[in-house]
């Protein structure tokens, strides 16, 4: 069911309770910016008329421009100032709220939302919503106030013949001139943002596929879809840009009508001169006020359907509920698959396990050994509670998974995925990512652990040497070793291995495997392959059928 845009704002407004006062204040302090310079071109065309009559001095005329000025420039750096703080402590917060309702749902959240969806709505999706603080509310409110307000006041001082065209006009350019095309341009960005998440999820697949996308020499096909979603993007766009360059050609209009309108009316009724003059040239800022309200409704329609992508994402239902139980982490964990099924989502009902039954003791090293697509890694990911079985049970220590806390079974098991995952940083900052509060000597331990001390040791930097995918002074092997060190490093009761040697030679390979024994000897680890390699008399080799 889609949300209504008033629970979708609602929702929005709760999250970013904490940055509503200063946004209150910035709203005030454009709203005061606006007025002096509207009354800086009024007092100075006034003046410059009163000095050619005769009745005015230039001297009082500057003197007092140049302070409101001043109190202008210290009032337009207080709006600015409060309004970013406004705009970046949103950004904050609505990263943080939909990271912290993302995060639980993990990875099952794939299942309905590509990648690409996920990368747009966290980052571009987000920018957008903080548009709304940063260059909408404020606008929009000072946008209807000022005009509303002078066009008033002028009537109380000068009478309302000569307020009249600029009360009537401001009003139209702050409440009709923004509604024009508006239905139209939401729904054209509503397109555009749909457009772009595919544009973002194309680029996505290129980037992780890319040696593939070489290997079959698909790069310029590649290349060529991109560019056909660009251009669906700029045409479906068009709407949208075409409305916004109406509506400000007709305030620009408008801004020329009323300073004639106000000039013909003040000659007719043979209104004061330096009165005319005062209205006509705050009439040339006038429309500065709804002009800012037009700019706001086009990031408006951007804000708004940004807004409703990240509420639906944020309230995808998780695949799995939250347990009670804390995992024991006193004694070593036996795990145990009692008759598990389970069929993907998306295969139609055929089971990639079926009936899957197996233990693993307490401080076992079992080996799950078989080809892709036979459910090795379901398994583990089961295990994990990335998903629940369509069938059967998985028990830690004799308690259902489901049982457990999602956040105390993860930490209970640590998962060594066959593709290293690696920040663009020092090593130290990559192994503090899994514990921030880990000591200098327990990163040694476990680099020492996995065979990487010695090499770590030798690099210029040592631990403060740069890895990841931008920039590496390790190999393969060395990155594969340093994200099994990192994994150690959260002191698990379970180590999940996949391929975890497949960048190391063997003698190496046995290397770890005998360390991790000495090291972790009540570790119980669970090691997927794909073929079977040479393994002690004390690891349990459990082959399963594709």
């Amino acid at each position: 069911m889609t949300p209504s845009l008033g629970s979708v704002v609602r929702w929005v407004l709760s999250i970013t309770r904490p940055v509503h006062a200063p946004l209150y204040f910035s709203v005030v302090m454009r709203i005061i910016q606006l007025s002096l310079g509207i009354l800086i071109f009024g007092l100075a065309v006034q003046g410059v008329v009163g000095i050619i009559l005769g009745v005015n001095q230039i001297v009082p005329i500057l003197i007092t421009l140049a302070i409101m000025a001043c109190i202008k420039a210290l009032v337009h750096y207080l709006e600015q100032f409060s309004g970013h703080h406004v705009a970046f402590k949103a950004l904050e917060l609505l990263r943080g709220a939909a990271f912290s309702q993302l995060w639980p749902k993990a990875p099952g959240v794939l299942r309905s939302t590509k990648s690409g969806d996920l990368v747009t709505s966290l980052t571009r999706d987000i920018d957008r919503i903080e548009v709304l603080y940063a260059h909408t509310i404020a606008p929009v409110i000072a946008g209807v106030t000022v005009p509303l307000g002078f066009g008033v006041a002028w009537g109380v001082i000068y009478g309302w013949q000569l307020s009249a065209i600029p009360l009537v006009l401001g009003l139209f350019s702050a409440l009709v001139v923004p509604l024009i095309g508006a239905k139209r341009s939401f729904d054209s960005t509503q397109k555009v943002l749909s457009e772009r998440r595919k544009l973002s999820q194309h680029v996505t697949d290129s980037v992780f596929g890319a040696e593939e996308i070489v290997s079959y020499g698909r790069q310029q096909e590649r290349v060529e879809q991109s560019w056909g979603i660009a251009g669906g993007v700029a045409k479906l766009a068009m709407p949208a840009a075409n409305y916004r360059a109406l509506r400000r050609g007709l305030n620009l209009g408008l801004t020329y009508a009323c300073v004639l309108g106000v000039l013909v009316v003040g000659i007719a009724n043979k209104a004061n001169p330096t009165e005319i003059a005062f209205i006509m040239g705050g009439c040339l800022l006038l429309f500065d006020a709804p002009r800012g309200l037009e700019d706001a409704a086009g990031a408006l329609d951007h804000s708004l359907a940004a807004a409703r992508r990240l509420h639906h994402i944020c309230h995808i239902p998780a695949t799995v509920t939250d347990g009670t139980l804390n995992v024991d982490r006193s004694q070593p964990i036996t795990i145990t698959w009692e008759n598990v099924s389970y069929a993907y989502p998306d295969s139609l009902g055929k089971p990639v396990l079926q009936g899957f039954t197996h233990t693993i003791a307490s401080s076992e090293h079992a080996i799950f050994v078989a080809p892709s697509g036979s459910g090795k890694s379901t398994a583990v990911h089961l295990l994990l509670r990335f998903d629940d079985p369509s069938s059967g049970d998985i028990l830690l220590n004799g308690i259902s998974v489901s049982k457990y806390q999602l956040s105390a079974l993860r930490e209970a098991i640590a998962l060594v995925p066959q593709r290293s995952e690696l920040l663009t940083a020092s090593i130290r900052s990559n192994l503090l990512l899994a514990r921030p509060d880990a000591t200098e000597e327990a990163m040694w331990h476990v680099l020492s652990a996995v065979h990487l001390d010695q090499e770590v040791r030798r690099l210029p930097q040592g631990l403060d040497s740069l890895t990841g995918t931008e920039v590496s002074g390790l190999s393969g092997g060395q990155m594969q070793r340093l994200c099994l060190a990192r994994a150690l490093l959260t002191q698990p009761s379970v180590l999940v291995l996949d391929e975890f040697t497949a960048n190391v030679n063997a003698e190496l390979d046995q290397a770890i495997r005998r360390s991790l024994k000495e090291h972790y000897p009540n570790l119980t680890i669970i090691e997927i392959s794909h073929r079977l390699h040479e393994h002690s008399d004390d690891q349990r080799i459990i082959s399963l059928s594709p």
